[in-house]
Order: C-alpha cells, then sequence, then structure tokens
C-alpha cells in the first residue's frame, strides 16, 4: 500500500437521489467546501437544446476598418491580456488528510471537468477539449486502462491526471475495510505501475462512500474525495436544484457513447455563461 493508514472518523451522507441509467448519483447532504444545495428537486434537467457550438474559441482582439474617398485606414486592437487561473494563491492538499468537495471555492469564472470510467475511448473527445482550451481530471477502472493506456496518456499530456474510481466499480458501503482498500488503493497502484505516477483524488462509484471508504483513500495516500455538481448525459447536463452552472462547480461526464454530444453541449453553454474550463489539479494541489 502506498500510504500509512491512518483512522479518521467522518460522516458521509448517505441519502442518494436516482440520476440516469448508468449515471453516477449526487449526494445532497455531503459536507464540503461549497454551500449546501438547494432541497428537495435534483436532478432537474437543465438542458440545453443546440449543440452548435462545437467549435469556435472566442475572439481575443478585433479589427476596425473605415474608408473615405480619399483614404482607407485600419486600426488593429490589442488583445485582452492573458488570466492565468487561479487568480490567487491555493492552499495544497496537506498529506495524511482526506477532505471531500463537490464544487471548489472560488471567484474564478471557472469549473472542473471530470470524467469517469473509460469503457467507450472516442478519440475525438482531445481534439474537442484542445479546441476549447480544456483539460479534464480522470477516474478510471482497471479494465479500460489496461486495454487502452495510450488514450487515457493523452489526458495527462494535456495537464489532466488519471485518478482512482477503484478496480471494478462496486458499491464501496457493502464492502469491509480491507476490501474496499484493495479496491481504491490497489487502482491507484495499478495507475501508478502505468504512468509512473498516480493522481491524489478518488471518486467513489455511484458516489456513495463510508466512513471506510475515507479511511481507505487516505491510507494510501489519496488526498481528496471528489464528488459533482454538474452531471452529462444524452446531449445535456443536469444541475443539483436545476440552478445554472455556477464557478466553482465540478462536472461528471463518463467514457460513453454520448460524451462528445454532451461536451459540445457544455461548452456551448459555459461560452453564454461565460465561464471557462480550469485544472482541477491546479485549484487543489497536493502538498
Amino acid at each position: 500500500m502506498r500510504g500509512q493508514l491512518f483512522v479518521i472518523s467522518l460522516v458521509a451522507a448517505a441519502s442518494l437521489c436516482t440520476a440516469c441509467l448508468g449515471q453516477e448519483r449526487a449526494l445532497p447532504g455531503v459536507a464540503d467546501t461549497g454551500p449546501t444545495p438547494p432541497a428537495p428537486g435534483w436532478p432537474v434537467a437543465a438542458t440545453t437544446t443546440t449543440s452548435s457550438a462545437s467549435g469556435g474559441a472566442r475572439a481575443t482582439g478585433s479589427t476596425t476598418t473605415s474608408t473615405s474617398s480619399t483614404t482607407s485606414s485600419t486600426t488593429s486592437v490589442p488583445p485582452p491580456p492573458t488570466v492565468h487561473y487561479p487568480t490567487t494563491p491555493v492552499t495544497p492538499l496537506p498529506r495524511g488528510s482526506i477532505q471531500v468537495f463537490s464544487r471548489i471555492d472560488t471567484a474564478d469564472p471557472v469549473v472542473f471537468l471530470t470524467l469517469d470510467d473509460g469503457i467507450v475511448r472516442d478519440p475525438r473527445i482531445i481534439p474537442l477539449l484542445a479546441e476549447h482550451g480544456a483539460t479534464a481530471t480522470l477516474f478510471l477502472n482497471s479494465g479500460p486502462l489496461n486495454l487502452d493506456p495510450e488514450y487515457f496518456q493523452q489526458f495527462i499530456a494535456a495537464g489532466g491526471s488519471v485518478n482512482s474510481h477503484t478496480f471494478q466499480h462496486p458499491n464501496l458501503p457493502q464492502l469491509d475495510l480491507t476490501t474496499q482498500r484493495q479496491q481504491i488503493c490497489g487502482m491507484a497502484d495499478q495507475i501508478e505501475a502505468t504512468y509512473g505516477s498516480a493522481g491524489h483524488f478518488f471518486r467513489p462509484p455511484y458516489g456513495e462512500f463510508d466512513d471506510n471508504t475515507l479511511i481507505a483513500a487516505r491510507g494510501c495516500g489519496l488526498r481528496a474525495v471528489l464528488l459533482w455538481r454538474v452531471s452529462l448525459n444524452n446531449g445535456g447536463y443536469q444541475t443539483w436544484g436545476g440552478r445554472p452552472i455556477a464557478a466553482g462547480d465540478i462536472i461528471l461526464g463518463h467514457f460513453r457513447d454520448d460524451l462528445y454530444e454532451n461536451l459540445v453541449v457544455l461548452f456551448a453553454e459555459l461560452d453564454r455563461l461565460g465561464l471557462t474550463v480550469a485544472s482541477l489539479e491546479d485549484y487543489l494541489p497536493a502538498a
């Protein structure tokens, strides 16, 4: 195992609302760094109706031309300065701790994209993320990683990370501490053996966890359990309480047949809201 086991006592909410078939479920009662979402009401579809924004980076400058009968001139407007996120210092996640997040407390106009499982590996995803300057944090199971490690390596090269989503995607609260440790830490060990290092995040399958989950994750050196506030499904998205996507939200997607279409809709909505996808690793670095 990759770290010393420390016993902690955290109470995790177990009450979950049902999402779409095959979709992870949200945990409205989990205490995290963000405000408690409105309840009841999740999931309430906040689905866009078009997917026309598959491309189109925002303009960084403009050119104006004026003409008269005798002269013609062109004036170039300099692009605005590039903003680097995060705009304020962040506190690294300390070694030997485990925290739970469904959003990041930030005033920056950013959200965070996470992708789970790894079953369908669409080659269009990486170019689409690059087109929008986006990175993604991955949570994988053993089978997909074994089948196609080169595909997921592209996400690491683009600034993301690969993290444990357990070996076999079980419902963790149904397992004892030893078995949970094998599922969580064993997957982290496989990621490290494949890529030379593993991410320091963990996502429990279905979003379900208990005290033993947190003990096991902390024991193998993981720093944070990541949940979500927005989920991508069937060409649209859902948010907790039906509210708009907001700065700091963690967004959940899955490597499935609909992922590309879901991301096209997501990026169009983020453009409309003035939000961009930032690196989760930049906002929650390991100490």
